[in-house]
């Protein structure tokens, strides 16, 4: 069942992102931000969705038709999924910068990082790890993690499905050997630093989640969402990032990755047991969010650029201005890609995969997978 408590929760990860690099691109463009800077830690919206993430995967095709078909065809409907909206949002930055400052890269961070920027460029459209950690378009070095979570759990998919726990605990295994064997690193540099990412470990969070509730375990729903919503409040508030090479890996693990699951696992649960109403508008939201996230930088970008100067980057008017046209031009902005780009997308990506591999093996799986995944 395609659960609408799920697809809320990737627009309030969508939305944390948005309000976290609202206020960076207010300070940047005008020197200061006048919203308390806690709000950086919008960033925590990144683990919840690698939660939501490695939920989706194990409810959708977890107990599904296993072998290099359904391997083939699941790693298909990701592809089609990820790269046609990233090709055409990081190609409008490329294009942006190229006639801005001459090269369609970011050269002060080559500069810092080292690499060419044609490399640059090539390791960006397939999004595979490089030096600077960062594609073209920022916002994807989370997509790097996602196409890795994605080539992996296709190969779970060739075993038998019995296989599929003890594939996902060795995979766990291995990430956490890495740090004992100094193999990781809190920043994807290298398919090795990729493959023993920190932060694999909230993809697994979720698939346990989903394990969890497939098998009718589905206790103290309600106290584990509180407790969770708690704990992650109390760390977005009080504790959030810094910029150690800890937080920024194991430590998002703690601070959010578990808190995080812990809300999802109510939502589904209530939500399954309690026949929980979610919000049209929530629901929409997270239909928008994977355009809100690729888009949003973009956008807010573009507002701050001209009405600054207009209003002034040091005036009161100036910055509310820009928050508030800001917010409500990003998320219209999300709804209007959606209907204009990604809905067709998802149309004709979904003709292919179903001429490639055949229907679904059950009515409305594709929309699932579609919707649910960034």
């Amino acid at each position: 069942m395609k659960l609408n408590s799920i697809q809320a929760l990737r627009g309030i990860a969508a939305f944390l992102v948005l309000v976290g690099h609202l206020i960076a691109v207010e300070a940047k463009q005008a020197g200061y931000t006048i919203m308390p800077t806690v709000l950086s830690n919008g960033a925590s919206g990144v683990d919840l969705f690698f939660v939501i993430s490695g939920f989706i995967m194990v409810w959708v095709a977890g107990e599904g038709p296993r072998g290099p078909k359904a391997a083939a065809s699941f790693l298909t409907a990701r592809i089609l999924r990820i790269y046609p909206l990233w090709w055409i949002f990081a190609g409008l930055l490329a294009i942006y910068l190229w006639l801005s400052y001459g090269v369609p890269w970011v050269a002060e961070m080559l500069a810092t990082y080292g690499g060419t920027g044609p490399d640059h460029l090539i390791r960006s459209v397939f999004l595979v790890p490089q030096d600077s950690g960062f594609p073209v378009l920022g916002v994807g070095w989370t997509l790097v993690h996602e196409m890795y979570f994605y080539i992996c759990f296709a190969l779970i998919l060739l075993l038998p499905q019995r296989a599929l726990i003890p594939g996902l605990l060795v995979w766990a295994c291995l990430v956490i050997a890495g740090k004992f064997t100094g193999l990781s690193s809190h920043i994807a540099t290298s398919f090795v630093t990729l493959a023993l990412h920190p932060l694999t470990l909230e993809f697994m969070l979720g698939a346990g989640v989903a394990l969890l509730i497939k098998r009718g375990i589905r206790d103290l729903a309600l106290t584990i969402g509180l407790l969770g919503i708690v704990a992650f409040f109390v760390n977005f508030f009080f504790f959030g990032f810094n910029e150690t090479p800890y937080m920024l890996g194991w430590g998002r693990d703690w601070k959010f990755g578990i808190p995080a699951a812990a809300i999802l696992y109510s939502a589904a649960c209530l939500e399954i047991d309690l026949r929980l109403k979610i919000p049209k508008f929530a629901i929409a939201l997270g239909d928008w969010s994977y355009v809100l996230y690729l888009s949003h930088i973009l956008v807010v970008s573009t507002i701050a650029r001209v009405l600054f100067p207009i209003l002034g980057p040091t005036t009161l008017l100036g910055h509310i201005a820009y928050l508030t046209i800001g917010m409500i031009g990003a998320i219209t902005a999300s709804a209007v890609f959606h209907y204009t780009l990604e809905r067709p997308i998802l149309k004709l990506s979904g003709k292919l995969r179903a001429r490639l591999f055949g229907p679904s093996r059950k009515a409305g799986e594709d929309e699932v997978i579609r919707n649910q995944v960034w």
